[in-house]
């Protein structure tokens, strides 16, 4: 039986639309504590495995959510590390001049977070209506892997 076709719970619905919310986690909590080492690029995937890990054998559904969450922000959070290493040993190795020169591809990298962003709040509202969301490709690799135990 597919898992779109299944009525959710409120419950289910709300654990299943916070996995997919808290890739705002890592923003939020890097305002509050002015972090500028960007450690709060963990905080989504972390708080997705969390879910995951208590909703597991309430739901499969909540599951599979929090699952394809995980995938998808701690996918982003690599490449978030990578560009800002990648910026910083331009910028140390340049002396700052290649900060100047890298301003529109930053600029560029910063609208892409924010459609990232945007995207993972798209998952959380249609989990909350009780639909069933998939992240392109990530959804259908996390159901043929059957990653979590959660095809």
């Amino acid at each position: 039986m597919s898992l779109s076709g299944l009525s959710h719970t409120d419950d289910e619905r709300l654990w299943a639309a916070l996995a997919h919310a808290s890739i705002a986690l890592g923003i939020i909590l890097n305002m509050l504590f002015r972090s500028s080492l960007g450690i709060g690029v963990f905080a989504g995937p972390i708080a997705a495995f969390v879910i995951y890990l208590v909703k597991k054998d309430e739901s499969r559904w909540v599951a599979r959510q929090a699952i394809q969450a995980l995938v998808y922000q701690a996918i982003l959070a690599v490449i978030g590390i990578v560009i800002g290493l990648f910026v910083a040993i331009i910028t140390v190795v340049t002396l700052g001049i290649g900060l100047l020169l890298m301003a529109p591809l930053l600029l560029i990298f910063g609208l892409l977070g924010l459609a990232f962003l945007i995207y993972g709040l798209y998952g959380a509202y249609q989990c909350y209506q009780g639909k069933d969301f998939k992240y392109y490709l990530i959804g259908d690799w996390v159901g043929t892997r059957n990653i979590g135990g959660v095809a």
